[in-house]
């Protein structure tokens, strides 16, 4: 089934941020560190918050996008992917950095997505583990928007009164 675009925007939201995060965190950790990170994880940061700013700019003020404006924003994400995943600006240990998710909302504990699922596990006791590297959660990104199920979601959406 396919998810309502709100939930495409969690996802995708969610992920973005988790990648800024993960990236940003070894930055935060040594004092320092953002001289020797100047070059390479500073210009990951940029490519990131970019690829935010334009997933925004075309769908945050919107109950949900139009099919081009979607396709348009979709595109985007993944040439955003593409091309941080084949970055020679910056360090290749970036991909194999943990990656660490962005609190989860409480629906989104609650009942999670089919996609925020594929980046944590639970225990025994039920508290979330996180258990995926930065290269295989691109990956994962990668083939959610390649992925035929996003076609159907900005037209599966409730029509407003």
């Amino acid at each position: 089934m396919a998810d309502d675009f709100g939930t495409v925007r969690r996802n995708v939201s969610f992920f973005l941020y988790s990648l800024k995060s993960s990236v940003e965190r070894p930055i935060r950790a040594r004092q320092g560190a953002i001289t020797r990170a100047r070059g390479g994880d500073l210009k990951a940061l940029l490519m990131i918050e970019e690829a935010r700013i334009i997933f925004n700019s075309y769908v945050r003020f919107r109950e949900e996008p139009s099919a081009e404006d979607w396709a348009e924003a979709r595109g985007e994400l993944i040439r955003f992917v593409r091309s941080f995943v084949s970055a020679d600006d910056f360090d290749e240990s970036i991909s194999r950095r943990p990656f660490l998710s962005a609190p989860l909302t409480r629906a989104d504990r609650d009942q999670p997505s089919d996609f925020i699922k594929k980046f944590y596990d639970r225990d025994d006791e039920g508290r979330i583990s996180f258990q995926r590297l930065i290269g295989e959660s691109l990956q994962i990104f990668q083939e959610y928007l390649e992925s035929g199920l996003l076609d159907v979601a900005t037209v599966q959406g409730v029509v407003a009164p």
